[in-house]
């Protein structure tokens, strides 16, 4: 009986910790199929590097939102075959901007508030739009992904500087921007003169003057206040809409200006620095 009795503990233990065992394998193996399937997803539905789009995948700018300033999804017979094209608006947004991007982070489908960003990816990516006779898909952005309104001013300087690319038109496409102006809410920034005078150097260039402090209105405070707030970085665009604008970010307030002699004209932080 005692050996029967080992014999049936042994029987017991094995009848207990082999399935156990076995169990966890196979639930493993059963994963997995799942879990390379949830990475094929993720992978298909990674934002592509933007210059590589417009090289290898057959891609025309201007067939996503890069040129919905204007008009959004342009047919590809409309745009042109070769970069620089001799149309300035697509050369500034497309050929010195788009097609030097060497990043894979989101862009503003156009300028405005709230933004709302985008980017390419493979056309094996679920819920993107496919673009017309090519190998890749537009997407409109979401968790996981990497955004430019989540750059600071300082990053998209030097950003600017690495891809060669206009800071004023960076700014604009990465940031969401309001739709009053910066002479509408400056009087409620806290800014000395000196460097209200410096925000509108952009205008200067384009010979206009700046006409000192205005009284604060009401709605220029109760602007200038919300968008500080938030925390989320905002453009408040320069009078004739050229440049990059004032960027309020949270506490901090940058100006479009020179950056020195070699680095053209970038965002320097006034306030909060």
């Amino acid at each position: 009986q005692a050996v029967g009795a080992q014999a049936s503990g042994l029987v017991s233990s094995f009848c207990c910790r082999l399935p156990h065992h076995n169990m966890r394998a196979l639930a493993a193996l059963l994963l997995l199929p799942a879990q390379g399937a949830a990475l094929r997803v993720h992978s298909a539905c990674s934002c592509l590097t933007w210059k590589d789009v417009y090289a290898s995948r057959n891609v025309r700018c201007g067939m996503g939102h890069e040129l919905a300033v204007w008009k959004d999804r342009v047919d590809r017979e409309a745009l042109p075959e070769k970069a620089p094209s001799g149309w300035d608006f697509f050369d500034e947004f497309c050929t010195r901007f788009y097609m030097q991007v060497s990043s894979s982070k989101c862009f503003n489908v156009r300028f405005g508030s709230p933004s709302q960003q985008w980017c390419y990816v493979s056309p094996e990516c679920e819920g993107a739009e496919r673009v017309p006779d090519a190998d890749a898909a537009i997407k409109m952005c979401g968790e996981g992904d990497h955004f430019q309104n989540a750059t600071t001013p300082e990053e998209l300087n030097q950003m600017g500087t690495d891809m060669n690319l206009e800071r004023g038109l960076l700014g604009k496409l990465s940031y969401a921007m309001d739709g009053k102006k910066w002479n509408e809410v400056e009087s409620a920034s806290g800014l000395d003169d000196d460097a209200l005078f410096d925000s509108h150097t952009m205008e200067s260039f384009y010979g206009l003057k700046w006409g000192g402090r205005k009284e604060v209105t009401p709605e220029g405070k109760a602007k200038f206040d919300e968008v500080e707030a938030s925390g989320i970085p905002t453009i408040f665009d320069a009078d004739n809409g050229h440049g990059g604008g004032t960027v309020v970010y949270g506490s901090k307030i940058y100006l479009f200006r020179p950056l020195d002699e070699t680095h053209g004209m970038g965002y320097v932080c006034y306030k909060g620095c």
